[in-house]
């Protein structure tokens, strides 16, 4: 009897760094429409053409994401998957929506086999793609041997536990507000979308909000209007008196010396009284003439004060208008959690990510 030995060129175990490149480059390729001119291997001592798993672990294969045209030479590389429907739901925010997700990460011969803080998202930018996961091996596709611990069903359960947990905690749905409008952006809104969605909404607040503050202002400005109204009577009713004043104690001092000169008697009582009335007329003239002054200082002042109210009604309604221009509309972000019932578990198990042997190095496509 003989044994026929193949070598492999597979590297065996990957480190984290050899993971978090191999996300990246199966994320890069997503979009790619076409191979590169590559040296692709089709040695078949490279993979297998059957793996031996336990019947209760289901297998997934991923489509390519670039077009192969020789299916034989693909070769699936091992990873766990779980295909999740998860469903946000708030009603602050009336939000409600679902969304399929695809999440792998690699198995690994470490005290920790699987770490889903090390997880990619499968087509998460096209999500189309998820269609095509299917449970049938391509024909003539190469399976490389995943490690021992993939082979332990026992395990499946606690991985499936630890993912649903995992994306509970680290898969909001971020939403963009509008706080003082309570307005909320819709899922996979942009914000320029929603910054032009909530603009007629933003004209109406500015509108309401100035119409307050013209109600506001016009009762102040009614009121001092009244005042001057009233200031301005006195002013006129004042300058009567004055004058009326003016005009008796200068006939009564006329009166006076006129009597002084021509009395038989030059210096009398009855003269002296005359000339007395007449002093204190001037006075009361004089005195009417200050009270003027002090009512149109009144005047002047609460004129003043109509103005200074006008001045400021526009300017608080300029940082109304500016606060609700679109462009000035200051938007946050929120995030919603799913709840525990809102993370369901559509497939779980492994996944076969497909690649090419390019320079003796596995490659994803």
């Amino acid at each position: 009897m003989t044994t026929r030995w193949a070598m492999s060129y597979l590297s065996g175990p990957l480190s984290r760094t050899q993971i978090e490149g191999l996300c990246k480059d199966y994320q890069s390729n997503t979009d790619s429409p076409a191979t590169d001119n590559l040296s692709v291997q089709t040695d078949d001592a490279i993979g297998l053409k059957h793996v031996n798993l336990p019947n209760e672990i289901n297998q997934y294969f991923l489509p390519p994401t670039q077009i192969v045209t020789d299916s034989s030479a693909l070769v699936y590389q091992p990873t766990l998957m779980g295909l999740l429907d998860v469903h946000y739901e708030d009603s602050k925010s009336d939000t409600r929506f679902s969304v399929k997700q695809a999440f792998t990460t690699p198995f690994s011969d470490g005290a920790i086999a699987i770490d889903w803080r090390n997880a990619c998202e499968l087509f998460a930018e096209r999500p189309d793609q998820l269609a095509l996961i299917d449970d049938k091996q391509p024909d003539g596709s190469r399976l490389i041997e995943p490690l021992s611990v993939a082979s332990q069903k026992g395990f499946y359960k606690d991985w499936e536990k630890a993912l649903t947990l995992w994306v509970r905690q680290n898969r909001p749905l971020s939403l963009l507000t509008l706080s003082a409008l309570k307005l909320y952006s819709q899922p996979n809104e942009s914000e320029s979308q929603f910054r032009q969605r909530i603009a007629l909404q933003l004209r109406e607040a500015r509108d309401s909000e100035v119409e307050k503050l013209r109600e506001t202002f016009a009762k102040k400005i009614a009121t001092l209007e009244n005042k001057l109204e009233r200031a301005e009577l006195k002013v006129q009713k004042e300058e009567e008196q004055a004058s009326g004043k003016a005009m008796n104690a200068i006939i009564g001092a006329g009166t006076a010396i006129f009597s002084a000169f021509f009395s038989r008697k030059k210096v009398s009582v009855t003269n002296a009284r005359r000339l007395g009335s007449a002093i204190s007329k001037a006075k009361g003239a004089l005195n009417e003439r200050n009270d003027i002054g002090f009512a149109k200082q009144q005047v002047e002042s609460i004129q003043t004060d109509i103005d200074n109210l006008s001045a400021q009604f526009e300017k608080e309604q300029q940082a109304i208008s500016q606060r609700f221009e679109i462009g000035n509309a200051e938007l946050e972000q929120v995030q919603l959690y799913p709840k525990a019932t809102g993370v369901q578990v559509i497939a779980f198990g492994i996944a076969w990510q497909p690649g090419i042997i390019v320079d003796g190095a596995w490659r994803s496509v």
